[in-house]
C-alpha cells in the first residue's frame, strides 16, 4: 500500500514546464524508467531500487553564435561519484566530470544526448531521496573576456527503496512483502496526467 501511494504521488508531482533558458542557451531534460517512454522533468519522487537502471536525456541549443558549452551531472549532497547513490552506465562521461561540447559556431544548433544510470547495488542510502542535478554552462568571449551564463536544475528526485531490482522482463521484483507496481502502469499514469495538464494549462 505504501509503495502504491508513492507511485501515485510521483504521478501527481511530475512537473511540466518550459525548457530552462539563460542568456546564451536553452536546455530541456527528460526522465525514463525504460529508455523508451520519456517524461519531461523535473520528475519528483521517482521510486527506484538497488541496482535499478534509469535514463536521462538532455537536449540543448545556443541562442547566439560562437558559444562554448559544457555540462555535468551530480547528486545533491554528494561530492563525488564514489560517494554517490548512482553509477553512470552508458553515455558521455559527465557524472562529476565536465563534458565539454566545445565551441558551437552557429546559434540554434540542436544537440541531444542520452545517459543510462543505475542505483548502485551496494548503496547504503535507502528509504530517502536522492536528487540528480544537471549543470550546463554557456560561455561567450566578449572583448577578450569570457562571459558565463549557467542553467542548473534537478532532473529527477528519486526515492531509493530498501529493495533489490530484478530485471526479468523489466518488471519490479515482487519477492518482498511490499506490493509492487509495474513500471508500465506508472508510465501510463504519467502520460495521462501529462495530457490532462497540457489541456488545462
Amino acid at each position: 500500500m505504501v509503495y502504491t501511494l508513492m507511485i501515485l504521488f510521483l504521478v501527481s508531482s511530475t512537473a511540466l514546464s518550459e525548457p530552462a533558458r539563460c542568456r546564451y542557451g536553452v536546455v530541456d531534460a527528460w526522465f525514463s524508467f525504460n529508455g523508451s517512454t520519456w517524461f519531461n522533468t523535473t520528475v519528483d519522487y521517482a521510486p527506484l531500487r538497488r541496482g535499478q537502471p534509469f535514463y536521462i536525456k538532455i537536449e540543448l541549443y545556443t541562442l547566439e553564435d560562437d558559444i562554448w558549452v559544457a555540462l555535468k551531472f551530480s547528486e545533491v549532497g554528494e561530492d563525488s561519484s564514489t560517494n554517490s547513490t548512482f553509477k553512470l552506465v552508458e553515455g558521455p562521461d559527465a557524472f562529476y566530470r565536465v563534458f565539454d561540447l566545445g565551441r558551437i559556431p552557429s546559434k540554434y544548433s540542436l544537440f541531444n544526448y542520452t545517459w543510462m544510470f543505475k542505483v548502485k547495488e551496494d548503496t547504503s542510502w535507502v528509504n530517502g531521496n536522492a536528487p540528480l542535478d544537471v549543470l550546463v554552462q554557456f560561455d561567450k568571449k566578449i572583448g577578450g573576456k569570457w562571459d558565463t551564463s549557467r542553467i542548473h536544475f534537478t532532473v529527477v528526485n528519486t526515492f531509493i527503496l530498501d529493495e533489490n531490482w530484478s530485471n526479468e522482463g523489466n518488471k519490479y521484483d515482487d519477492s518482498t512483502s511490499t506490493p509492487s507496481v509495474s513500471p508500465l502502469l506508472v508510465l501510463i499514469l504519467l502520460y495521462l496526467v501529462s495530457l490532462l495538464r497540457r489541456l488545462y494549462l
